[in-house]
């Protein structure tokens, strides 16, 4: 999957076919994540588990790609419920 952003939309396409899989809405008022956190107004871990589950269980995802920002127990958990144990850990590895 391979996101794409502008201002505060981002979709998230399926590499293969150009399908979109999810889709995140930002508010203009958070701008990136520093920011956000800055403010306390968006919760970066928030967004992994609300893409994950805007795509149904049954369809296969090639890949995850996220930032240290989702190094956190709450997207460990939704990436261990999504997938197998040592694909949850060859996903980590990346992060």
């Amino acid at each position: 999957m391979r996101a794409f952003a502008v201002r505060g939309r981002k979709v998230h396409l399926d590499t293969a076919t150009s399908d979109i899989r999810a889709l995140e809405f930002t508010p203009s008022s958070d701008g990136d994540i520093e920011q956000a956190n800055a403010i306390g107004s968006r919760e970066p871990a928030r967004v992994l588990p609300e893409v994950l589950d805007q795509i149904p269980n049954d369809e296969e995802i090639g890949t995850v790609t996220a930032d240290s920002a989702c190094d956190t127990r709450r997207c460990h958990t939704a990436l261990i419920n999504r997938f197998s144990a040592s694909r949850t850990a060859e996903i980590l590895r990346r992060i």
